[in-house]
């Protein structure tokens, strides 16, 4: 959005957009890494997720200085907690927990969300492949852009969709 602005030259509603961000990031959040972008997204999808019902359950433990590319984390984070908020938005016991841990180069990260326990999914080549219910052009691609993510930093995913739990574990290996 800022670089379309920019772009355009339109510089008062970079501006706008700009403190609307500003505003967003001030508000006291669920976690605080010290990484503002990966602070940025955590809080307003946990925030996402909060207004939708749940109970949080959050085990965010990283470095102090923890470095990581925030486009490929922002995508991986953005996609899972879209997903985990749209499962238990049509669940009645309304619970996500996130577990995100980095040590000796090695990323964690777990995301279990409760939802209504349908899912569309079919056999693939590498395991099961998950389907939008939403039917709309667009939607679906979530979890095959988290999964090149992950492997992309020579990367696990995997998924459990048992019962009316949503889970999803990636390990990334950011030091090779």
């Amino acid at each position: 959005v800022l670089e379309a602005y920019a772009a355009r030259g339109q510089t008062e509603e970079l501006v706008r957009y700009l403190k609307r961000l500003d505003q967003q990031l001030a508000r006291p959040g669920f976690v605080h890494t010290g990484n503002l972008e990966l602070d940025s997204i955590l809080n307003y999808k946990l925030d996402r997720a909060k207004r939708a019902g749940a109970t949080l359950e959050l085990d965010v433990r990283l470095p102090e200085r923890f470095l990581v590319d925030a486009f490929d984390l922002n995508v991986i984070l953005s996609n899972l907690l879209d997903n985990a908020v749209e499962g238990l938005e049509k669940s009645e016991t309304k619970r996500l927990a996130l577990s995100l841990a980095a040590n000796r180069g090695v990323l964690f990260l777990n995301i279990v969300n409760s939802y209504d326990g349908v899912v569309l999914q079919a056999d693939g080549p590498d395991g099961p492949v998950y389907r939008s219910r939403k039917g709309e052009q667009g939607h679906g691609l979530g979890l095959s852009i988290v999964r090149r993510a992950v492997e992309k930093y020579h990367g696990e995913l995997h998924i459990d969709s048992a019962g009316t739990a949503f889970s999803v574990e990636a390990v990334l290996y950011l030091e090779r």
